[in-house]
């Protein structure tokens, strides 16, 4: 890689075929976009100082080149390439050797490290081997030739499931999972076939997260913050091991963090030693189980003999934290499972963040050949809206101190915890899709129930919580191959619901915005109200003695619960499809019911589940209808059942909802996340009392959770025993604590 310092004429160029990668790269480095496809951002972005030389917009009527070779090599590129100099810079995502050679051909230069170097730590294999050189974890790997008929023997030595890989390529394009003797994965070339060299590997149980970073030619490590990979979304990926984007995480242990920086410090003598240096990502997985999955490496058995504390027996254990006493993460620790030496997909996202936090860019680093004068550690800093602000040299201003032995949480309290994170959309149809003629980038927010286009721009740092920045590949109304991407969704915060999958607004969003599909605002129903059947009669003190509703699900025809309606409820129907009511209800969540069973016709005309009702009586049924005490013992005990509101099965949100309707005739959100949002007195430690919520998360799925303070004890409905009451100290061993909050 070139790392001659910029000259004061050099020019430097970002080649992309769509200007969504390009996004934020020139605000950061101060590069020329060189872009094959038309955008309806091209004035806005002009606007603000960014040059564009797009070839679409100067020749719509040539054919559009589709690879970065051809938008170089092409004719008229290379006419205006020439009129800028002859001291010019390339970044390009992704560059092949043709693109080197028509770059250095033209005596120009490529700001790229040898693409054979790059293709040899992307193989999935030869990277695995120097890890383990490097004393870098990673899973319990072996190399064979694959043949099917030996699964059973995989079955034994690595476990059920275990993963299968190829050399080179993504994990949607190279990646098997093997479950009960079954292949599941891509089918793209031909799939794994028999004598096809490959890496089998545990399954290790565990998030997924993604991380940039640079390596400078000293070998200098410089790394952004961590992502959460967003995967197994069938509208944007065939294959559940493919990411569809990525989520910004907050609130992990500091210590957990620390132990990934220990992890990462590995990798400087091995990037060195290779003679690579320039932009990457990495892609890892933390297990937080107690028992390891294993390493091909252990401990020198002389070292154990020195150990005051006796070695635990498992299989293949390493320690992530020290090599003194017992780590307080004893048998959880990082695996890396991935190296992506060049431009990821998430670059123009990382420039977002150096910019919105006032980071010197890591991309810039990369672009000028810098060598900053220490290590840097960006997912150690305050996940702050002020930022880090770090100079070229790496040094930390005055407003940004490293966190030490501190947990996320107080950033988040604090209302610090903020980050951006973004979708891809790719086209999963076996033939190619046309974008609706009306689709416009630009940010959207959701009013009154529908999604309205609130600015054509984007600027990133303008989105409230619960926008989304919706960025076109293309102009509406183009044509996009089978597995191409057209659009990027950027969002602030994070993108998991409470069950840990993607949050229902980006597939709501999807298919209103998207794919104009479902019912539009302006065609939903007026005055239509009904009411559930009453239960039968009750054996026990309040109403409803127990008994559920029907449920409500997210989709039409997809039996993914959303919530589940009481008896006597009565809801507003809003339209129909087939089946299928949307139907919401008077806590302002919509879902979709199936209507009644023949003979029938609509909800509105009554039923087997519902009777006609009247507006007035549009209001959640059991207000005010006992005492604290009484609904506790009620509960207690009661099992969870994810979207459940009865007896039957009620989730931590459902169980909070109740029971400050039922007992304080307060009408809260249903869902965690937007209780939250809507109970915005924060509360200390030292003022918390009775009814207070306290808001959590999952260490192991950072699943948000949700329960009420009552002498002493947090009552609340988990997967492990239901409704119960436990005291903070024992929650905090599988939730981490986010904030107290008084409705």
């Amino acid at each position: 890689m070139n790392h001659q310092p910029a000259t004061r004429n050099q020019q430097l160029i970002y080649v992309t075929l769509d200007l969504r990668r390009g996004l934020f790269v020139a605000e950061a480095t101060g590069t020329l976009i060189l872009c094959s496809y038309n955008s309806d951002l091209l004035p806005e972005l002009r606007k603000k100082g960014v040059k564009i030389w797009c070839f679409e917009e100067l020749y719509p009527d040539l054919h559009l080149p589709d690879t970065s070779s051809k938008l170089i090599g092409h004719g008229k590129t290379l006419n205006f390439l020439r009129s800028l100099g002859d001291d010019l810079t390339f970044l390009v995502f992704k560059p092949s050797n043709k693109v080197r050679e028509l770059i250095e051909g033209k005596g120009w230069k490529l700001q790229a490290p040898d693409a054979t170097l790059c293709r040899k730590l992307e193989d999935k294999i030869t990277f695995n081997e120097l890890a383990m050189k490097y004393s870098v974890q990673v899973p319990r790997f072996e190399v064979l030739l694959w043949d099917e008929k030996k699964i059973p023997r995989f079955e034994k030595k690595f476990g059920n499931p275990f993963i299968v890989q190829g050399r080179i390529g993504h994990a949607g394009s190279s990646t098997w999972k093997v479950k009960d003797g079954k292949i599941i994965g891509p089918d793209e070339r031909g799939g794994v076939k028999k004598g096809m060299r490959v890496k089998i590997s545990k399954w290790v149980e565990g998030p997924t997260f993604t991380l940039n970073g640079y390596v400078s030619p000293e070998g200098k490590l410089v790394f952004g913050p961590l992502f959460q990979q967003l995967m197994h979304v069938p509208q944007w990926n065939t294959y559940e091991m493919g990411t569809v984007g990525i989520s910004p995480i907050f609130n992990f242990q500091f210590s957990i963090f620390n132990s990934l920086k220990k992890l990462l410090l590995k990798l400087s003598p091995l990037f060195k030693d290779e003679g690579y240096s320039g932009f990457f990502g990495l892609d890892l997985i933390w297990k937080e189980s107690g028992e390891t999955s294993g390493l091909e490496r252990s401990r020198p058995a002389e070292q154990d003999a020195e150990r005051k504390t006796p070695r635990p027996k498992l299989r293949g254990f390493c320690e992530v934290i020290g090599r003194g006493e017992r780590s307080p993460h004893w048998g959880k620790q990082w695996y890396l499972i991935e190296c992506n030496p060049r431009f990821t997909a998430s670059v123009s996202l990382q420039c977002l963040i150096d910019l919105s936090n006032e980071r010197y860019p890591l991309l810039k680093y990369h672009a000028k050949g810098g060598e900053p004068e220490e290590d840097r550690f960006d997912f150690l800093l305050s996940p702050s809206a002020e930022g880090a602000r770090l100079s070229p040299k790496g040094e930390r201003t005055k407003r940004t101190k490293q966190m030490k032995a501190v947990n996320f949480s107080l950033s988040f309290r604090r209302g610090l915890g903020r980050g951006f994170g973004h979708l891809i959309l790719r086209n999963t149809k076996p033939r190619p899709w046309q974008t609706p003629k009306t689709l416009k980038s630009g940010i959207y927010q959701l009013e009154e129930g529908a999604w309205k286009l609130r600015a054509r721009t984007s600027d990133a740092t303008q989105l409230k919580d619960e926008e989304l920045l919706l960025i076109l590949a293309s102009k509406a109304g183009s044509l996009v191959d089978p597995g191409s991407d057209y659009a990027t969704i950027i969002f602030r915060n994070s993108a998991l619901d409470e069950g840990g999958g993607l949050h229902d607004r980006f597939l709501d969003f999807y298919e209103r915005v998207i794919l104009q599909h479902l019912i539009r605002e302006e065609d939903l129903w007026n005055n239509k109200y009904a009411s559930t059947k009453p239960p039968p009669p009750a054996k026990e003190e309040g109403w409803g003695g127990g008994h559920g509703g029907p449920f409500l699900f997210y989709k039409p025809s997809q039996k993914k619960i959303q919530t589940q309606l009481l008896p006597n409820e009565v809801v507003k129907l809003l339209g129909e499809i087939g089946d299928w009511c949307l139907v919401e209800r008077a806590d302002g969540t919509r879902g979709w019911m199936e209507k009644d069973l023949p003979p029938t016709p609509s909800l509105a005309g009554g039923g087997e589940r519902t009777t006609p009702a009247k507006k007035e009586d549009f209001i959640l049924p059991g207000k005010n209808s006992m005492t604290a005490e009484k609904f506790f013992q009620r509960w207690n005990g009661k099992p969870y059942l994810r979207g459940g509101n009865s007896e039957e099965g009620i989730d931590c949100s459902a169980l909070v909802q109740r029971y400050f309707w039922e007992v304080k005739g307060i009408l809260l959100p249903k869902y965690s996340q937007d209780q939250k949002a809507f109970c915005k007195e924060e509360v200390t430690i030292e003022n918390i009392q009775d009814d207070d919520l306290v808001f959590l998360h999952s260490k192991t799925t950072k699943i948000p959770h949700v329960g009420i303070l009552r002498d002493g004890k947090v009552w609340h409905s988990s997967l492990e025993g239901g409704v119960k009451a436990e005291k903070l100290e024992k929650l905090e061993e599988k939730y981490t604590l986010e904030t107290y909050r008084r409705a």
